[in-house]
């Protein structure tokens, strides 16, 4: 059999000489349990007796209601992200698919929607602006009016700026 040596202090010699002497073993073989105990693989017995040593309340299986999954997926296929996607698929599908004729009146369609939107969002946000200054009380006026000014101005100047 192999042997080892081994560096330890004093102090902790006298504990290993105890627990030997206790065990009624050699400090040698003492040691080589104590090893085999640490890298082994297996849960020790102690920890074996302690299965159902204590007393616990029955198990009981819980009322059995409907997935949550289904739940989520009936809002995920309503949500507005997916809807955006499909409709994202629908048209590259569609642009593959169709003519010259049928895109350019896409195209025309898409700019035209576009101008909608772009001449909307002012006054959108205008919309949900406004009231929220007015509840203001004092100086609601005031406060709009340098609000107006400011988007006017950065407008003007983003416009002057694109020019180049």
């Amino acid at each position: 059999m192999p042997q080892v040596s081994l560096y330890i202090d004093s102090d902790t010699l006298k504990k290993v000489e105890k627990r030997a002497q206790q065990d009624e073993i050699s400090i040698s073989k003492w040691v080589g349990e104590c090893i085999k105990k640490s890298i082994s693989d297996e849960y020790p017995e102690s920890f074996l007796k302690l299965c159902g040593a204590l007393k616990d309340i029955p198990f009981e299986i819980p009322p059995q209601g409907k997935f949550e999954g289904e739940q989520n997926m009936s809002k995920v296929f309503s949500s507005l992200p997916f809807r955006l996607i499909v409709a994202l698929v629908i048209g590259i599908i569609a642009g593959l698919v169709a003519n010259e004729a049928v895109m350019h009146v896409a195209v025309t369609l898409q700019s035209l929607v576009g101008e909608l939107i772009f001449f909307c969002v002012p006054l959108i946000i205008i919309g949900f602006i406004a009231p929220s200054i007015a509840r203001l009380g004092n100086n609601a006026s005031k406060i709009f009016g340098i609000a107006l000014l400011l988007a006017y101005v950065s407008s003007v100047g983003a416009a002057f700026m694109s020019m180049g």
